[in-house]
């Protein structure tokens, strides 16, 4: 995005129930003034410093306030990417999508859009896929169940290609991309109970989360606009909920709803990835002219590519 590369807010969640239950409820951080530092109760109060932090407190409001400018710099014409990214059972969920009663950082982010373009002449589609085990996923299809099958099972069938041509960039073959004309276009695929969106993810009960996410799911809105002198301008904004980082032995993962094998595979395949992206994070952070930047090292840094690296 415009004026800077990278920034990381980082949002704590109060105790759940379960962790009240059982006392693991006690304060663990300390919350400096800045707004930006805190401290381990533990571990020696070690601190640490990020572009923000939220405490348990925080509102969607103002959590959204944090990432706002993102949006902003994709309507000037930039690519921008809203990331969840955290332990399984952290809140990145609530914290993306949120409830009608109190919305998250999505449709908020939709409707910020949507007010912003008003009386403009553009263009909106958004597609909406998944990564579950290095295999893409368009969410925007109906689901096939021998597909669902065949992933459970460790197989690929109606897995996305990932390409890449001097026109179009990279691209997943085939996925599709629905026009939305409204917030409500959009919202609603995203509903659990459709036929679209939600109710296709890849979950499962772990220790730590009753309805884990085990994929990591990538909503892109491709924005075209164009102006008074007739030139065009696209940019796009991706917004994803990662799957939770974890420690098998923490989460449970090797029972639950399927077999030892599948569980352990995903969690394998799962923590790959999210270490893919962190290194990738890394490298465009140290903003080395001419450095490599290891986006083919897994299936989520080559789709988010150019967003990643700001315009193509």
């Amino acid at each position: 995005m415009a004026g800077e590369a990278i920034k990381v807010v980082a949002r704590f969640r109060p105790p759940s129930a379960r962790e009240a239950a059982s006392q693991q409820s006690a304060p663990a951080f300390r919350f400096a003034d800045d707004g930006r530092t805190v401290s381990l109760a533990e571990d020696g109060g070690a601190s640490h410093t990020f572009d923000a932090v939220l405490p348990m407190w925080a509102t969607q409001a103002e959590t959204y306030g944090h990432v706002s400018g993102i949006v902003d710099a994709v309507l000037q014409g930039y690519n921008g990417t809203i990331l969840a990214y955290g332990q399984t059972g952290s809140g990145k969920t609530h914290s993306v999508m949120g409830t009608a009663a109190d919305p998250g950082v999505l449709p908020r982010a939709v409707q910020h859009l949507f007010e912003s373009l008003s009386g403009a002449e553009f263009d909106l589609t958004c597609s909406y896929l998944e990564i579950y085990k290095e295999v893409v996923r368009d969410l925007l299809e109906t689901d096939r169940p021998t597909d669902r099958q065949s992933l459970l099972a460790g197989g690929a069938a109606g897995g996305r290609a990932i390409r890449e041509t001097a026109k179009a960039g990279v691209y997943v073959e085939g996925l599709r991309h629905m026009k939305v004309a409204s917030e409500a276009d959009v919202l609603e695929v995203l509903q659990c109970g459709t036929p679209l969106g939600n109710a296709h993810r890849m979950v499962s009960a772990t220790l730590m989360n009753s309805q884990s996410s085990r994929s990591h799911a990538l909503l892109t809105l491709t924005l075209q606009q164009t102006s008074s002198d007739g030139s065009v301008r696209v940019s796009k904004l991706n917004i994803a909920d990662l799957a939770g980082s974890e420690k098998i032995s923490k989460t449970g993962a090797a029972g639950g709803t399927l077999r030892a094998g599948v569980t352990l595979d995903e969690a394998k395949k799962i923590n790959g990835s999210l270490s893919a992206l962190s290194h990738v994070i890394s490298a465009l952070a140290d903003g080395k002219a001419h450095a490599h930047v290891p986006y083919r090292n897994s299936k989520l840094t080559r789709v988010l590519q150019e967003s990643l690296g700001g315009t193509r």
